[in-house]
C-alpha cells in the first residue's frame, strides 16, 4: 500500500482517493478524478515509541491510529476505498492480535488475527445471509472445532479444514433432528448416525 508520509500539525496537500468521499474526524480525502485537496497530518517517528498518525493513502484507504517508525503498530483503524474496515491491533502494519474487520457487504469477523490472517478463536456473522461461524480459524480458514449456524435454525457443530466441514460432525435441525459422522469436503460420508425427533 503506498503512502506519503507528511510531517507538521495539518498539511494541505494534492492526494487521490478512488470513487467517495470519506470524512474522519478531521481526515478528508476527495474523489481521485477531482484532485481535490486532502487535509491530513502523520507523524514519522524514528524511535521505538508509538505515537498518534492520520494517513490517507493513494488507493484510497484511510489510517487513523498508531504508527512507529512510519508502520501501522498498537491501535488503529484503517478504512478502505470501499468503507469496509478493520479496527484493533497492529504489528509492522499487519492485522495483529485482537480485531474486527467489517465489510460493505455485512460480513463481520471479531476475533484474533496473525499475520493478517484470521487465525485462533473468532466469530464471524454474515448478516445479510443470516449466518454465523463460532470456532477456531487458521490462515483465514475455518479450521479445527466450530459451529456454523444456518438461517432454518439448524447449525453443524464440528470440525473444519480449510473452511470446509472435514472430520467428525453433526448437523442438528431446527426440531433436533440430527445427522452425525464424518465429513468430507462439506460432505457427510461412512457410517451415519440418524435421530429423528
Amino acid at each position: 500500500m503506498d503512502s506519503k508520509i507528511y510531517s507538521g500539525e495539518h498539511e494541505v496537500i494534492k492526494k487521490s482517493k478512488a470513487n467517495a468521499k470519506i470524512i474522519i474526524d478531521s481526515l478528508v480525502c476527495e474523489d481521485k478524478n477531482s484532485s481535490k485537496n486532502i487535509e491530513t497530518s502523520a507523524n514519522y517517528n524514528s524511535g521505538d515509541e508509538n505515537v498518534k498518525d492520520n494517513i490517507c493513502y493513494d488507493d484510497g484507504s484511510v489510517y487513523i491510529g498508531e504508527t512507529r517508525k512510519g508502520l501501522k503498530h498498537g491501535k488503529g483503524r484503517l478504512i478502505f476505498s470501499d468503507n469496509s474496515f478493520y479496527e484493533g491491533n497492529f504489528c509492522n502494519n499487519e492485522f495483529e492480535g485482537a480485531g474486527k474487520f467489517v465489510t460493505v457487504n455485512e460480513v463481520t469477523y471479531e476475533g484474533n488475527f496473525i499475520k493478517g490472517q484470521k487465525y485462533g478463536y473468532g466469530v464471524q456473522t454474515n448478516a445479510s445471509k443470516q449466518l454465523k461461524y463460532e470456532g477456531q480459524w487458521l490462515n483465514g480458514y475455518k479450521n479445527g472445532a466450530g459451529i456454523e449456524s444456518y438461517p432454518d435454525g439448524s447449525y453443524y457443530q464440528g470440525n473444519f479444514l480449510d473452511g470446509k466441514k472435514d472430520g467428525k460432525g453433526k448437523i442438528v435441525l431446527s426440531n433436533e433432528s440430527y445427522y452425525e459422522g464424518e465429513f468430507v469436503q462439506d460432505k457427510i460420508e461412512g457410517n451415519v448416525i440418524y435421530r429423528l425427533i
